[in-house]
């Protein structure tokens, strides 16, 4: 899981992950609104160059989500990464404020959608979370979330070697580098914040872009990437290469057929072709 919706989800982990990523952006919305105004501009204008449906994501932040699972957890992580430093971390600081209920927050919340039946039910949910221990069922449903929400191990490394302010710029370059045009100059910034360490990170890089929820880069996008001049190649390009010169040494060295059938074949000895001496006259 991203960084910044790790850090949210472990503050509203008491909240049902159905409704959690929709409640988690509207509560994000209303805190950039009334703490950091000035900021919601820079905000919006990430989310326009950045996300496939920037106009329904700027509506619901404006006004109010439609339905209570309206955001995904994909979506949310872009909402979350695209939102500048300042106000994203002062979010998270609020979230730690023990004075406020989150989980009571989220029940008065869920009243402003229509369907009361599964809101009961979820607020049925939340209470039981917050008040008693976790049954076996809660540790299976938690074991589900967390493998679902398993962070790759490339994408860990590369952030063990960025740290947290590097690995977000790293997010946001390479949501912004998303076209075809952007990738030499996204090479070029990988080879500057990676230096000699490219090489060790390249496999970690590309497959942590490909993910949808670290940059979500296209296929076309990466394939040029590792065609560029001097991109490193990844360990399993490397390893079809052997593979292919493996194959093609074993073709060489191949010994033809012995064919035994030495009764058909006549061998004809050439007759030895010995020194003529010519007899020396002798004169007298």
């Amino acid at each position: 899981m991203p960084y910044y919706l790790t850090k949210v989800t472990d503050e509203l982990k008491n909240i049902s992950k159905i409704s959690r990523p929709t409640f988690m952006i509207d509560r994000l919305s209303a805190f950039v609104f009334h703490q950091h105004p000035l900021l919601v501009a820079e905000w919006f204008k990430n989310i326009e160059r950045s996300m496939d449906n920037p106009k329904k994501i700027i509506n619901i932040l404006l006004l109010q989500p439609d339905a209570k699972d309206d955001i995904n957890n994909s979506a949310a992580s872009f909402i979350l990464h695209l939102c500048p430093d300042k106000a994203i971390k002062g979010f998270i600081d609020t979230l730690k404020d023990e004075n406020i209920n989150w989980t009571e927050q989220h029940q008065t919340w869920l009243q402003n959608f229509e369907n009361n039946e599964e809101n009961d039910e979820e607020m049925q949910q939340d209470s039981e979370d917050d008040s008693s221990d976790e049954s076996d069922d809660d540790e299976s449903d938690g074991d589900d979330e967390e493998n679902e929400d398993e962070v790759p191990e490339q994408v860990t490394e590369i952030y063990n070697y960025l740290q947290e302010e590097l690995f977000q710029e790293f997010i946001r370059t390479t949501v912004e580098s998303n076209q075809i045009s952007q990738i030499p100059e996204y090479f070029r910034y990988l080879q500057f914040r990676f230096g000699d360490k490219l090489e060790t990170h390249w496999d970690n890089i590309i497959i942590a872009i490909e993910r949808e929820e670290y940059g979500g880069m296209d296929e076309e996008c990466i394939d040029l990437l590792k065609d560029m001049p001097g991109a490193p190649i990844c360990s399993w390009d490397r390893d079809d290469e052997n593979l292919s010169s493996n194959d093609d040494m074993s073709d060489n060295d191949s010994m033809p057929e012995l064919i035994d059938d030495d009764d058909d074949i006549i061998y004809e000895r050439e007759a030895p072709t010995l020194p003529v001496w010519r007899s020396q006259e002798i004169r007298v």
